[in-house]
């Protein structure tokens, strides 16, 4: 019989594979929202200056597929995309021919938004940017310098 910890660790075991580089659906709840968007972070032309919400919200995995893969780290880094983003040094405007049909365009990575979430909160794998594109590599070094790494 297992007990109440380890029943409880199972249900943070992800059903599908994360991999760096995929872009994946999340739930967007108003009222227990799991992608944080500050509100003084939204820009001043945004309508009403408050967030929109959607059925679902889409992410780009940042983080490396050896964390990725281990079932003991219950947590992906994840960046925020969004329609309605504009290019500044901390966002990156996504190429339509690298998003799926299911994705619409234009989309930007808004880096400044990076988080944790917990990994079962990703859905499904919509789309895929390798880790060696030009597009990620610009995203990593933005948030390389974000982080004062660089």
């Amino acid at each position: 019989m297992t007990n109440l910890k380890d029943q409880f660790l199972k249900k943070l075991i992800p059903s599908i594979e994360i991999r760096q580089g995929g872009i994946y659906k999340v739930p967007d709840d108003p009222i227990n929202p799991i992608i944080k968007f500050p509100t003084n972070n939204l820009p001043e032309d945004h309508p009403q200056h408050t967030r929109t919400y959607h059925n679902q919200r889409y992410v780009l995995v940042i983080q490396d597929d050896k964390l990725n893969k281990n079932l003991s780290f219950h947590y992906v880094q994840v960046i925020p995309l969004s329609s309605r983003g504009t290019e500044t040094s901390l966002t990156v405007e996504i190429p339509d021919e690298l998003l799926s049909q299911e994705i619409p365009g234009p989309s930007y990575a808004l880096v400044y938004l990076c988080q944790p979430i917990l990994k079962i909160f990703l859905e499904k794998e919509v789309g895929y940017i390798s880790p060696s594109h030009d597009i990620f590599t610009t995203i990593r070094a933005i948030y390389l310098k974000l982080v004062g790494l660089i």
